[in-house]
């Protein structure tokens, strides 16, 4: 994991690995890595080879692969540039026995089997690598010893190990020592500010939240770290619209930007700002995107690769991928400060293969410098025979023959000479560096036909992809992008079911109703005004829901609301479609930020009739996607209650026992139901004021003793649990079974909780 929670790759480097007990400067080790396509869904765990004279693992510390936690680091601060041959690590000597193997044998073993010389072994090395080093043969001789003792076999330690001399003055503090007293330090500090240690902004200035998010040093994910900057604007009373430019909205997914534009202002720029990555381009301001209508945000162009992230060696690798998978690329090149270009490709591209394309590509030219060439000149499409070929080191775009070409980028050749001889891989490595920093070398090399887009642009002649605009990257090769691990053996053996969701890729065309072809692969959302019957809406909301199509469902509730304020909806009854939207919600809670966005009054008169019997629906999904985006739901789920013209005290009731069972911070449920609930109770239940004012705050307490009770017994569970849906329904949710392990850590649920930790997963 990077430090923004996103898992990555680590490639093109060595990394260091070892594991406890590490006493030889042998067991750690140096692994070259690889990168593999089928274990690219392994995260957090290491995969070592199978090839070579020992396995990996008994290279450390001796032994197998039974659950240990490894130690893995790229930081090339730490990584040694010499290493030690691993020490050998042989099983301890067992007397021959021709006779079969008894009980009595048995318990004489493990009558024997101690390890208490174990700790004595351990102060004793400790001892003597403080005077003489972990390379004195006093150590490694330890070592065995400890090796031997560990698997519970006696020993017996030489006296000339006994008696450790004392290190001399001049010698340097040793590093564990130094390590220890870090660490202490680090606790005691902790201890005295326990109440800082909560992620928190509360106290800071305008201008040090703007100084904290211009930092690019968080080990938190960009929405958890919007959430915090949300937070901080709730209790400021500043809107988060004043830090938009600090996110990079590509890192969110598509619910994440549906609540994140739920809390910004309602503008024609925002949309495309957090749906379309093209608009947080490095390499092409929007004002140049607004030319060829490339910032609509109906577009949702996402990044894959960026110079500015990933190093620019890998853009022919990234670049196969990503022709070979996707059906629509825009391949952006900065040829240099004056000149940037755009490739759209729509259509998959086998790897090393002259692949015709045809008049479906366009190119656009994006000149940084002013002159005569009008926008319809600088975009252009290909002609009928135009192929394009893209390999680990060509992308070629040609008319036919490759002597005629269009875009050509390829590596080309390299000036070895100022590191060729050098015997230090890194050494090397970060040579080759300096010499693209220079000049003298570059990644990338690119000759583009410019007469073909304008006469005028010839006056650009540069065919070589400036690299300068990476020079920050050069450690990228000790940077982790996504970790190849082998799996983890826990306590518990943990044999997960593979769940796989069906994608829109894989699906036949043929056997599908013409009117979710119509929506799903024209994304012509008028088509939802042609369906005939409720049934067919209901059907099209699963359909998307089961493939994770969640952009498309939220865009057709969209249009759907929207559709509602005209006079002529379609063949079905609108109060009909707006109720199978409203029974949705309980599929698929985020679909209920949209509801937030319409202004009810001028909603037709039957819709907000069946609002005002259904707005418990809305507010239910809202609380369900309470945990998953914190504060951001209050917003909405206030504007919700402020639309509402009546609430009766059972569906008040059912909504507060909703927060006690669902919701798990007790701050969060304390603003839902202080700002939210109780705020407009005076207004939705007017009979009997002062009588129903002390039975909403009975209710309310109530709730939050709830909430904090079971946020202070909440544990995880090491192991997974087995779940069965049952057919049965409870209130509305399903119901599911699930068997506990009586040697599970914790043991299994008091009775007095079973109940309420089976509801608040059903809620979830």
């Amino acid at each position: 994991m990077d430090g923004d929670g996103l898992p990555v790759t680590l490639m093109g480097t060595e990394v260091i690995v070892t594991r406890n007990p590490c006493l030889h400067p042998g067991d750690l080790q140096k692994f070259k890595l690889a990168q593999r396509r089928e274990l690219s869904h392994l995260i957090d765990c290491v995969v070592f080879s199978t090839k070579g004279k020992r396995p990996a693992a008994d290279l450390m510390s001796g032994g197998d692969l039974d659950g240990d936690t490894f130690f893995v680091s790229w930081d090339e601060k730490i990584i040694p540039s010499t290493v030690s041959q691993a020490a050998e690590y042989p099983g301890a000597r067992e007397p021959v026995s021709f006779k079969p193997i008894t009980d009595d044998d048995r318990l004489l073993y493990f009558a024997k089997y101690t390890n208490a010389s174990l700790g004595k072994v351990k102060n004793l090395y400790l001892s003597w690598a403080r005077s003489s080093g972990p390379m004195s043969l006093q150590c490694q001789e330890l070592n065995r010893l400890f090796s031997t003792c560990v698997d519970g076999n006696r020993i017996k330690i030489p006296p000339k190990l006994e008696t450790p001399p004392e290190p001399s003055p001049e010698v340097a503090p040793f590093i564990l020592d130094q390590l220890h007293e870090a660490a202490v330090e680090m606790i005691r500090y902790r201890d005295r500010n326990a109440a800082a240690a909560k992620l928190d902004c509360d106290g800071y200035s305008f201008e040090a939240v703007e100084m904290l998010l211009s930092r690019d040093d968080f080990a938190i994910s960009e929405y958890e770290l919007m959430q915090l900057t949300h937070r901080w604007c709730l209790r400021n009373g500043v809107s988060l619209e004043d830090f938009v430019q600090f996110f990079n909205f590509t890192h969110l997914t598509a619910e994440e930007k549906a609540w994140t534009l739920s809390q910004l202002p309602v503008t024609q720029g925002y949309p495309s700002l957090v749906r379309n990555a093209l608009c947080q381009s490095d390499l092409l301001e929007q004002s140049e995107l607004y030319d060829f209508k490339l910032h609509y945000s109906c577009l949702q162009w996402k990044c894959f690769y960026t110079s500015s992230r990933d190093r620019l060696a890998v853009f022919f690798d990234k670049a196969t991928k990503a022709l070979e998978i996707f059906h629509r690329k825009l391949i952006v090149l900065r040829v240099d400060e004056r000149l940037t270009i755009a490739i759209y490709i729509p259509q998959q591209i086998p790897s090393s293969t002259d692949c015709k394309i045809g008049n479906k590509a366009r190119l656009f030219a994006f000149p940084h410098s002013k002159g005569r060439e009008t926008s319809s000149r600088l975009s252009l499409p290909t002609k009928m025979n135009y192929q394009v070929y893209c390999d680990s080191n060509v992308f070629q775009l040609f008319d036919g023959r490759r002597q005629n070409t269009w875009v050509f980028i390829g590596r080309g050749a390299s000036d070895e000479s100022t590191y060729q001889n050098l015997k230090v891989e890194s050494d090397r490595r970060r040579t080759r560096q300096a010499s693209v920093d220079s000049g003298v070398n570059f990644d990338c090399r690119a000759s583009i036909a410019l007469d073909k887009f304008s006469r005028g642009l010839q006056t650009h002649e540069i065919y070589i992809i400036s690299n300068r605009d990476v020079h920050s990257l050069r450690n990228l090769d000790l940077w982790l992008e996504y970790v190849d691990t082998r799996e983890e053996v826990p306590l518990f053996e943990r044999n997960a079911r593979e769940y796989k969701k069906p994608t829109v890729r894989e699906v036949d065309w043929k056997t599908q109703p013409d009117y979710i072809a119509h929506v799903v692969l024209r994304k012509d959302f008028t088509g939802l005004l042609g369906l005939e019957t409720r049934d067919q809406f209901a059907k099209l909301f699963c359909w998307l829901l089961e493939r994770d199509e969640k952009e498309l469902l939220l865009h057709s509730f969209n249009f759907l609301l929207g559709s509602f304020e005209k006079e002529s909806f379609g063949a079905v009854r609108s109060d009909l479609v707006f109720g199978e939207m409203l029974n949705f919600l309980g599929q698929c809670p985020f679909l209920a930020v949209a509801f937030s966005q319409v202004e009810w009054a001028v909603l037709p008169a039957q819709l907000t009739d069946v609002l005002d019997t259904r707005v418990e629906d809305i507010l239910r999904a809202m609380i369900v996607s309470a945990n998953t985006v914190d504060q951001m739901m209050l917003s909405p789920f206030m504007q919700i209650l402020a639309s509402a013209r009546v609430l009766s005290i059972s569906v008040y009731a059912r909504l507060v026992e909703m927060i006690a069972l669902t919701v798990r911070s007790p701050s969060l449920a304390l603003d839902i139901l202080l700002c939210g609930l109780e705020r407009e109770s005076a207004r939705l239940i007017p009979e009997r004021p002062a009588l129903i004012r002390h039975l909403l705050r009975s209710l309310t307490g109530i709730a939050i003793e709830h909430v904090e009770e079971a946020a202070e017994q909440r544990r995880e569970s090491p192991g997974l649990l087995s779940l069965r849906r049952l057919h049965d329904t409870d209130d509305g949710w399903p119901v599911v079974q699930a068997d506990f392990r009586l040697d599970a850590k914790g043991g299994t649920p008091k009775a007095s909780t079973h109940l309420h930790r089976h509801r608040r997963t059903l809620s979830q």
